[in-house]
């Protein structure tokens, strides 16, 4: 009988997979954090009504769903499944009420600390931290309950058979969360492939449109370069001035063109071993003058220095784009701060402004062909510095409040110590 209720609770600590995913995926209320902790708080309140009784206690998966809600989402569907427990639990009553209430606060502490920074580890890290959770609230209930025997008049055999019970129903609760954690992965991971899917076919089909166009356009403006320098260096006189405009805007044009080639087929050329700290210092210090010149203040926060392995050139062209767009976003007498730092397997850089900011609809816009905030330019090298990153196994994310100023965080793959020696470096 016991057998069977385990089982069921299994199945019902999992539903909240298969409801996202036949319901809420890829719609914009399935992100909701209080949806989130709705679900999870009825699947906690159906794991409560179908318990399975043991030394004058009930007992089920319910802390699953509370550290699910905790780890994926925060306090807020934290808070949600923490209410719908306790109400159920108090309604409930029994003899083991307070060892409930304990064992519930207790249990709370670890996911919601572990929530932070749970993004920005690996899949398999956020599973380990799910683990540990799991192995957390079975101590708790290990140590609390086990208390309450030892202080009670228990015989000695019932004391070692409920620590033994009490061992068994921990390790299901672990098997528990660390099912639902890896399923909870795979959707995340599903959706995520989805949208890349659908962006890397857009991409493609612009990139071919692009690189077509960019091929025919530079041929004939090729050849007439040639003939217009040959002009220029024979003909002297009042025409002088507009060949040298006309051959100003040719040589504009080429680098447009370059651009869109960049956008549509980004390449990693020479790849190589990066010490990250000393390399952003030297871009900040290259392109210092360029701050002075228009009066802002470029402040570097740079303190680590790991290691990444990508085309120096390629990530050298994408920072200095995303430092300059910084630096004449913000007006004179304001601050450009660049900052570098290492959470686990990953190194952010962050450039921030004191610019006058962007709209919701404006930062949606960001990294779109064609698409800028400045009066002059095409969008095309913020496009391009977002496609040589997500080339190198990044991600760029943009972060802005109107009449705030602008944040734009890199992300990039950090190289351990053991991946450097493997790679000859």
């Amino acid at each position: 009988m016991i057998l069977e209720i385990i089982i069921l609770q299994l199945l019902i600590i999992v539903i909240p997979v298969h409801i996202y995913t036949l319901f809420f995926e890829n719609k914009k209320i399935g992100s909701s954090p209080y949806l989130f902790g709705v679900i999870n708080g009825l699947t906690a309140l159906l794991a409560m009504s179908f318990p399975f009784s043991a030394f004058n206690m009930v007992w089920d998966l319910r802390y699953t769903p509370l550290a699910i809600a905790l780890l994926y989402e925060g306090p807020i569907s934290g808070l949600i499944v923490f209410l719908v427990i306790l109400l159920k639990r108090t309604i409930t009553g029994g003899d083991g009420l307070v060892i409930a209430y304990i064992c519930l606060i207790f249990s709370v502490i670890l996911p919601l600390y572990l929530h932070k920074n749970y993004w920005n580890i690996s899949k398999l890290n956020r599973v380990k931290r799910a683990l540990i959770v799991g192995i957390w609230a079975a101590i708790v209930q290990l140590c609390i309950t086990y208390s309450h025997f030892l202080l009670n008049e228990y015989s000695n055999q019932t004391k070692i058979n409920s620590l033994l019970f009490v061992v068994a129903y921990g390790s299901v609760q672990i098997l528990g969360i660390a099912v639902s954690a890896t399923l909870h992965e795979r959707m995340i991971e599903k959706q995520i492939m989805q949208k890349e899917m659908t962006k890397t076919v857009k991409l493609n089909t612009m990139g071919e449109l692009a690189a077509s166009i960019a091929h025919e356009i530079r041929n004939p403006l090729t050849v007439v370069k040639g003939f217009l320098q040959l002009m220029k260096q024979q003909k002297k006189g009042a025409n002088q001035q507009y060949l040298t405009l006309v051959l100003s805007e040719l040589d504009r044009a080429e680098v447009i063109i370059s651009d869109y080639l960049n956008f549509a087929k980004p390449q990693l050329r020479k790849i190589e071993k990066i010490e990250l700290g000393d390399f952003t210092s030297g871009i900040i210090t290259l392109i210092q003058s360029l701050a002075v010149t228009k009066g802002v203040v470029l402040a570097d926060h740079i303190e680590e220095n790991p290691s990444v392995v990508t085309d120096k050139d390629r990530l050298k062209q994408a920072i200095v784009n995303f430092i300059k767009n910084a630096i004449e976003a913000t007006p004179q007498g304001g601050t450009v701060s660049v900052s570098l730092r290492q959470i686990n397997d990953y190194v952010y850089i962050e450039i921030s402004d004191t610019g006058k900011g962007m709209t919701q609809e404006q930062l949606s816009r960001m990294g779109t062909v064609f698409y800028t905030t400045k009066e002059k330019g095409t969008g095309l090298g913020t496009a391009v510095s977002i496609r040589i990153i997500e080339t190198m196994n990044g991600k760029v994310n943009y972060e802005s409040k109107l009449n705030t100023g602008t944040k734009v965080t890199i992300q990039l793959p950090v190289l351990h110590g053991n991946e450097a020696e493997g790679n000859g470096t």
